[in-house]
């Protein structure tokens, strides 16, 4: 029965849909990557909307630990390279160069919540010394972490602040820092290209539980009463391998590509070079993965609520139509100042204002847990509230 329903999945539609994921996916990658190569290298060589600049900075740009000999490294060879008459440091300042990586670190342990993409100004006090850097380090995270959760509605008390900064001190030290160009990109990409995976999950979730489809529900499926929950159970589980499936070959396609062009290189170093005031002990790597499996969680959500809606309406396009009105309607809940009404919500889960330095936590004891984390049990409920509904609705399931 699971090859019999496996197989009437892989119609033309699934294929042609993931084909042509892939496709779009990977020329607006291209196109993407290929209009922000401005880079200038170290030795003062500019380069303009070139491809091969992120490989050109990333051999640059060594993986080490930013500790009072790197300090004092950095800052005698930045010297060096602004004393060259060929470096434009006005360029600089709107193209990327591997003190793309190391400066703005460091002049977010001065400037804070402050701090811009442009600044690379190493001119201070704490630059001699490792100790002094890592407490104006941690004292900015905190400040920049308070300010940011007050901005968004949520004020922290005294005592929950107190538990933030205990977590900000057990951070291990020194960091690791190096290139990341690869992960920035790789994130941006995902944001903007996922809606491209939901659209196609419409297209072909609904596949096996509509009656106008020959791959559908007919009489057959229906026959045996006591048939119909084990029946119900196959066809659920073989359109979510199919979704996850094609949610995976996208990621490894996104991978690729970003990695081949841009290099994904250094994943070791710590989260913190590329999330200022992200308060777990996480490498970068690390992140990426919690990134691609907030994902995952939203997609098997969205696949199920399809499923759901073609089970009821029993018609594949109203029911394409009637999930894409859902969904624009939960995304149009987003729209608010209201933090609280966003916590629910898959999509701005899975929005790119949520990562894992977004300013919002919940305390147990001792313990502070991010809301990525937290939305994990709730993301659990609704699966579980959704299979309810759709064994009632299946149970009931009439072809006239």
């Amino acid at each position: 029965m699971f090859k019999f329903e496996l197989q009437k999945m892989c119609t033309p539609l699934t294929i042609i849909a993931i084909i042509g994921l892939l496709i779009v996916s990977s020329i607006l990658t291209f196109i993407e990557l290929s209009y922000n190569g401005r880079a200038i290298l170290q030795d003062g060589t500019q380069l303009y909307d070139n491809i091969k600049s992120f490989r050109m900075v990333k051999n640059e740009t060594p993986l080490r630990e930013l500790d009072e000999d790197y300090l004092y490294d950095l800052s005698k060879e930045y010297k060096n390279t602004l004393l060259n008459p060929t470096f434009d440091y006005d360029y600089m300042t709107i193209a990327f160069s591997k003190y793309s990586f190391s400066n703005n670190i460091i002049n977010f342990a001065y400037y804070g919540k402050e701090t811009m993409t442009n600044m690379y100004n190493l001119n201070f006090d704490f630059m001699k010394s490792e100790t002094d850097f890592y407490d104006a380090y941690k004292k900015s995270m905190l400040d920049t972490i308070s300010y940011n959760s007050h901005h968004n509605g949520i004020n922290y008390t005294s005592a929950e602040l107190q538990k933030i900064e205990n977590y900000i001190n057990k951070l291990n030290t020194p960091f690791k820092i190096g290139y990341y160009e690869g992960v920035r990109y790789f994130n941006f990409l995902f944001n903007n290209q996922f809606i491209l995976v939901i659209i196609v999950i419409m297209f072909i979730s609904p596949q096996l539980f509509v009656n106008d489809t020959t791959n559908g529900i007919d009489e057959l499926s229906l026959t045996s009463k006591l048939g119909r929950k084990p029946n119900m159970k196959i066809r659920v589980t073989v359109t979510n391998l199919i979704v996850i499936l094609t949610y995976l070959i996208f990621i490894i396609n996104l991978i690729i590509l970003v990695g081949g062009i841009c290099s994904l290189s250094h994943l070791s170093q710590s989260a913190q070079n590329f999330y200022k005031y992200c308060i777990y002990n996480l490498t970068l790597g690390e992140t990426l993965i919690i990134d691609i499996l907030k994902g995952l969680l939203v997609i098997i959500l969205i696949t199920n609520l399809v499923i759901l809606v073609s089970i009821k309406l029993r018609n594949i396009k109203i029911s394409l139509i009637a999930s894409l009105g859902i969904l624009l309607f939960i995304d149009r809940l987003r729209y608010t100042d209201n933090i609280l009404k966003l916590l629910p919500n898959p999509l701005f889960y899975v929005s790119p204002v949520v990562s894992i330095e977004f300013p919002l936590y919940y305390f147990i004891h001792d313990y502070v847990i991010s809301y990525i984390i937290l939305f994990i049990p709730i993301g659990l409920l609704y699966l579980l509230l959704l299979k309810i509904l759709i064994g009632r609705e299946y149970k009931k399931y009439k072809i006239n």
